[in-house]
């Protein structure tokens, strides 16, 4: 009987394979400053605002993982930040998925299989970083709770699922499946502790949401404006077995959308299936000297099961919002159950599928390379990834590139902190815009996250066939006086807001700065102005200082983690132990 080896080779092979498909996707990045695109807004010396902290009112959509961004740029520069949290995304998932197969060969295809497809170059253009953290995470949250099915200690997957927290909701919703899945319901104690655990340490996000007024309400038309798409001609359903499918045709890369590299990639998924599958399930023989928890034995128990269910399910979920059949449940869904919002973007639910079939993909390019007949085949099926969308190489074929931040944008900054208390609202009235210095990318308005104060925008999301209705109150009065002719001075101090901004050169930008002519000016450039708007105000919304016991929460889940850990048990006993003979007690 062949005996397993461990994962510390293939996972030697999937760290250096992640370094170099980092190195090679992110080259326009790496050392020439910020990459911004749609969402992925990183600026220097970001301030710790309500909205850093969940405690404005808004959806804590960014909490914690703006508050870790902020924290982390207090020690780095942020474009520093934002490079190595990228290249993390590439060197953490492809660690992680080689750490649980049986070779380096194996290692590495199924490294470059989870990292090199459709989902990952549509999320990082699309700016959804903070999930890329999160899909990085998964096959170690997959690993920790395959060992704790086996018999192993819970407080590494706990660890795991703590640091899935800090990437947000959505990340953290997938880990917490993941992980109930592959663990089971018996004994129910278990899984009881981890779904426990995962609450609390979402607890900085799930309080602010809960006690939000007036909820988080969703908007119907969005589950079909977020609803998964065909990229390519095999339809949605092909689209998302192939890991592509996004929702915003804007992001998808051209190759998918001919015919024979979709079909290419088809087959190369089909094929990894039928051959990786069937290992990838089967319990191997576990050596007596194998450590519990590491790498391809981390494969062995009844828990392997559980990576299909989050697969299946995941695939489910990614599909419901594109199916007319199932559009209505998820809508109802999203409508009418809190936190249900969380399904409206259902193909971010592919993250599952996609672990599965990269590990399918490094077990069955080790079965064709065990035989010389095949090994070519091997060659073919490990290199498919990059040969079916090479665009992904070069920040997605140029669309991500490294930029600085203009002069006045941190002279306007400077002025809003120097100016006496108030908030600002950001003209004209769009969510997002297009900059010359950043390649003309479109891009969320960065301001919200530069200005040290609270900062209103319009929230509505205009897409190619609907408007998707925002959250924001004050935003939605505004919105609305605007589409009426009202004055939008008057507009500013009904909704409490003493300072207005205007990017000069951007569409529509010339009548609203004629709007707020004669105001007192606090900052003017070339591309930015900011006014004040003098008088009495109407009442701001008050914050509702929620975080700090949400931290709390969540300090006290991970610090019992900690304590459960075989160090945490070790350093106890050291402290209860006696002194040897002749040590001083008191050094």
């Amino acid at each position: 009987m062949t005996q397993v080896r461990t994962g510390r080779p293939a996972g030697s092979a999937g760290l250096l394979l992640g370094v170099v498909v980092g190195g090679v996707v992110l080259a326009p990045v790496l050392g020439r400053g910020y990459a911004l695109s749609y969402d992925m807004v990183f600026v220097p010396r970001p301030p710790i605002t309500p909205a850093v902290l969940g405690t404005d009112g808004s959806v804590p959509r960014a909490v914690p993982t703006d508050l870790v961004v902020a924290l982390l740029s207090r020690v780095l520069p942020g474009s520093i930040v934002q490079q190595a949290v990228l290249l993390a995304v590439f060197v953490l998932g492809g660690w992680g998925v080689a750490r649980l197969l049986p070779g380096p060969l194996a290692g590495a295809a199924g490294a470059l299989a989870y990292l090199w497809n459709p989902y990952v170059d549509e999320r990082l253009v699309l700016g959804h970083w903070a999930f890329l953290v999160g899909y990085a995470l998964l096959p170690w949250v997959a690993g920790a709770a395959l060992a704790a099915r086996r018999g192993g200690r819970l407080p590494p997957l706990l660890l795991w699922l703590g640091a899935a927290a800090l990437a947000g909701s959505t990340s953290a919703l997938l880990a917490t499946g993941l992980a109930l899945a592959i663990l089971g319901v018996r004994p129910w104690r278990r899984a009881a502790v981890v779904l426990a655990f995962a609450v609390a340490v979402n607890a900085p996000w799930l309080l602010p949401a809960l006690a939000r007024p007036g909820g988080t309400p969703a908007d119907p038309a969005g589950v079909a404006a977020f609803a998964a798409r065909a990229d390519s001609p095999l339809g949605s359903l092909g689209s998302l077995a192939t890991l592509g499918g996004t929702w915003n045709p804007a992001v998808w890369p051209a190759e998918r959308g001919y015919l024979a590299l979709a079909l290419a990639a088809l087959a190369a998924v089909v094929a990894a299936l039928a051959l990786g599958l069937r290992p990838l399930l089967a319990p191997p023989p576990v050596p007596t000297d194998t450590p519990s928890g590491s790498g391809a034995a981390g494969m062995a128990g009844s828990g392997r099961y559980g990576l299909v269910i989050a697969a299946v399910v995941g695939f489910v979920v990614a599909a419901a919002g594109a199916l007319p059949a199932t559009r209505s449940v998820i809508t109802a869904v999203v409508v009418h159950v809190p936190g249900g919002g969380l399904l409206r973007d259902g193909q971010k639910f592919l993250a599952p599928a996609a672990l599965l079939v990269a590990l399918a993909a490094g077990h069955a390019v080790a079965r064709l390379a065990a035989s010389r007949r095949t090994l070519a085949y091997a060659a073919l099926l490990g290199l498919v990834p990059v040969l079916t969308l090479p665009s992904l190489a070069a920040g997605a074929g140029g669309r991500l590139g490294g930029v600085h931040y203009p002069a006045s944008w941190l002279g306007l900054r400077d002025a809003v902190a120097g100016s006496p208390r108030g908030d600002v609202a950001v003209f004209p009235w769009a969510l997002y815009r297009r900059f010359g210095w950043d390649g003309d990318r479109v891009l969320l308005d960065p301001l919200p996250r530069l200005l040290p104060r609270r900062v209103v925008v319009n929230d509505d999301l205009p897409l190619s066939t609907v408007t998707v209705r925002g959250e924001n109150q004050r935003a939605a009065a505004i919105t609305a006086g605007l589409a009426r002719g009202d004055d939008p001075v008057r507009l500013l101090r009904a909704a409490g807001i003493r300072y207005a901004v205007v990017h000069r050169g951007q569409p529509g930008a010339g009548r609203i700065e004629a709007a707020l002519a004669g105001l007192p000016v606090r900052f003017s450039s070339d591309d930015l102005l900011l006014v004040e708007v003098p008088g009495p105000l109407g009442a701001a919304p008050p914050t509702r200082p929620l975080l700090g016991l949400g931290l709390g929460l969540a300090g006290l889940a991970i610090a019992g983690a900690v304590g459960m850990s075989p160090s945490g048990v070790r350093r106890r006993r050291l402290l209860r132990s006696p002194a040897p003979s002749g040590t001083d007690r008191s050094s």
